[in-house]
């Protein structure tokens, strides 16, 4: 009697789980459909449009860009350990994620895309020492473009990284990562570049 009364509960707890897995989870765009989303609103966020397409053709990592619309995370972005970048397109199409702008899209691109170099180095890696290498790619790439004159993706980068750096959420691997990077002299050449170059 117990041990039909476990299978039982095990069987219906298995079933809510995978209910709620599929109630959730969101179908992938096709890839034409997406690409052609990100390309109707390049007018509104040229940067990323541009970035898009320099890093479509240009990183070898990105094994493929796969899109999908309002993935119920909070997130723009997510990078996969086999080499793909899935973007939630919800995030161009509507006014209500006005946080990410323009400039948070770049940092939030490059972001995935360190993902993806960070894995292709440490197959069995730290998920926080990811995560700070992530932030760190970005920064990088975010300083590479206002050498070429624009600052908007590195303020807005160093913005945001440091408002979540204060958050106590300590079990996310995200604050975590910013907390060690806001604490370190990296962070301080970048402030002091932006200063210089771009005020």
């Amino acid at each position: 009697m117990y041990t039909q009364l476990v299978k039982y509960l095990l069987t219906i707890s298995m079933s809510t789980i995978l209910f709620f897995n599929l109630s959730y989870s969101q179908p992938f765009l096709a890839s034409e459909e997406g690409k052609t989303i990100i390309e109707k609103y390049s007018s509104k966020f040229p940067k990323f449009f541009r970035e898009f397409q320099y890093v479509s053709k240009n990183e070898s990592r990105i094994k493929e860009f796969k899109f999908t619309r309002g993935n119920s995370n909070g997130t723009p972005a997510k990078a996969s350990k086999d080499g793909k970048i899935i973007l939630d397109v919800s995030y161009l199409e509507t006014t209500s994620n006005n946080d990410y702008d323009d400039n948070r899209l770049v940092i939030v691109l490059y972001h995935e895309l360190g993902h993806l170099y960070y894995n292709s180095k440490n197959e069995n890696g730290n998920v926080e020492d990811n995560e700070k290498f992530a932030f760190e790619f970005s920064l990088k790439k975010a300083k590479d473009l206002a050498v070429k004159g624009d600052c908007g993706p590195l303020n807005t980068g160093i913005k945001f990284m440091r408002l979540r750096s204060l958050s106590n959420q300590l079990q996310d691997p995200h604050v975590r990562a910013l907390k060690r990077i806001f604490n370190e002299p990296l962070i301080k050449s970048y402030s002091a570049f932006l200063k210089k170059i771009c005020n």
